[in-house]
Parts: C-alpha cells; sequence; structure tokens
C-alpha cells in the first residue's frame, strides 16, 4: 500500500472538524497531566472523619453517667485525622510559620477530651503533638514530612458538631494545608470526560464508515481499525485522568 493510498483512506476521517479538535483536547489534557504530576511542590493537605459514639445521653437515661477524667459526658465523638505531604518537595520543620503554627482545634461548642498519635510514616518524622489550650487547642510538629510522608492522629471529643475539629497554621511556600474529603473520589469528573471522548470518536468512526460506504470493503475494514486505533487513545486518556484525580485522595497505606 502506497503513502497516496494510505492518505486517500485516512482522508474521511481526519476530513471532520471534530478530529482536529479531539486531538487538541488529547493533547492539551496530557500537557497539564504530565505538568502536575511532575511539579515540585509542598502541599500539605489533610483529611478528617468523625463517628459519633454517643448521642444526648442525659436526655435518653437520666441516671445514666458516663464520665472521663471526672468530666461527665452527654455526648461523645471519635475523630480521625490524616495529615500528609501530598506533594513532591519535602516539608521542613522550618517551613511551619512562628506566628501561625500548625494547630489543632476544636469548634466552640466541642470540647476535646484526648488527642493521640496514632500512626506517623517514619520515626525520624519526629511528630509530636502538646497541648496549646486545655480542651480546644493541640500543637502539631515534626522535623520533616518527605513526599508521600505523613501521620494519623485520634481525637476523643463531645459535641455534636458537623465540623468539631480542624487543622490551621501556616506552610511556608504553600500556605494554610488543604482539607479534602475522606473516601470521596471524584469519579464524575473522569466518567465525564471518557464520556466525551467515547461520544466524539464515535461519532468520528460513525462518519468515516459513511462517507466510506461506497467504497470497496477493504477501505471500510482499514478506516475502522483507525477509528479503533483512535477510542483506544481516548480510553487510555481517561485512564490518565482516573488515576490523577483518585490519587489526590489517597491516605499514604502506612497511615491505615
Amino acid at each position: 500500500m502506497t503513502l497516496a493510498t494510505l492518505t486517500e483512506l485516512i482522508a474521511p476521517l481526519t476530513a471532520s472538524p471534530w478530529f482536529s479538535l479531539i486531538g487538541w483536547l488529547i493533547s492539551v489534557v496530557l500537557s497539564v497531566v504530565f505538568y502536575l504530576k511532575s511539579k515540585k511542590e509542598k502541599r500539605p493537605v489533610f483529611g478528617i472523619s468523625t463517628t459519633l459514639l454517643i448521642k444526648n445521653l442525659k436526655s435518653r437515661y437520666a441516671k445514666l453517667r458516663i464520665e472521663m477524667d471526672a468530666v461527665e459526658i452527654s455526648s461523645l465523638s471519635v475523630t480521625k485525622i490524616y495529615f500528609w505531604n501530598e506533594g513532591k518537595e519535602t516539608i521542613d520543620k522550618t517551613d511551619i510559620s512562628t506566628i501561625a503554627p500548625l494547630k489543632i482545634i476544636a469548634d466552640p461548642d466541642t470540647k476535646i477530651l484526648s488527642c493521640d498519635l496514632l500512626k506517623f510514616s517514619s520515626n525520624s518524622n519526629n511528630v509530636s503533638i502538646t497541648p496549646a489550650q486545655e480542651g480546644k487547642e493541640y500543637k502539631i510538629s515534626f522535623n520533616y514530612l518527605d513526599p508521600s510522608q505523613g501521620f494519623a492522629m485520634q481525637i476523643l471529643h463531645d459535641g455534636e458538631s458537623k465540623k468539631p475539629i480542624l487543622i490551621i497554621g501556616d506552610i511556608k511556600g504553600h500556605g494554610r494545608p488543604k482539607q479534602i474529603q475522606l473516601n470521596a473520589r471524584d469519579d464524575i469528573v473522569p466518567v465525564i470526560v471518557g464520556g466525551f471522548f467515547s461520544t466524539w470518536f464515535g461519532y468520528a468512526l460513525i462518519s468515516s464508515l459513511a462517507r466510506a460506504k461506497s467504497e470497496n470493503p477493504s477501505t471500510i475494514i482499514i478506516v475502522s481499525i483507525i477509528a479503533i486505533v483512535f477510542i483506544i487513545v481516548s480510553i487510555l486518556v481517561y485512564y490518565a485522568l482516573y488515576v490523577f484525580i483518585t490519587r489526590t485522595r489517597s491516605i499514604p497505606k502506612d497511615l491505615l
């Protein structure tokens, strides 16, 4: 098969305006994905999971009392916090602002009863949690956090607030750590993107076959193969997006 014959066979597919648009979109998406994956930056993130253990004990069981360190408890919740460096650059102790240090804070209607360090990536991280204001604030410090390194904490507290605990403070070169939703992967985004690509490639395939219907069967087969190749490319783009998006919601395994 000569180059001229191949060009003639491909012409029905490339003649569609969707072909250029799809090619441009693929290049843009891949460029953004690879840029973000290779970008070096500090990216401190944290996720919070709160479980209500006891609710309105006094109103339900008037004669039953639960105390912790001589403090009577009516409502009790446990909050787990996962904090890690999602970036590609190490966060050092000196990167933590001395004016706005990292702290765990409780909302006005919540009192922290205990705060414990559950796990950490390495002993060298030297993570510590110390009380700053009894029942309300705990200061967080560490030696360093390499990429994907972090720590997990467990906090017992009273109250029934939907957002009882937060982490505040500033990291040099980034600012305030970003809170992310745990176990809530943005599946809808890659699904929408994959749907767009599938639609466009399906259109290109049908359009090409329609243009080639008056030609011989071998031409239709070749054009179909070309369209299938582009569909495979779309699936790879879809997968790359899915992996990148879901990766940003993954807690390091050594903290689980």
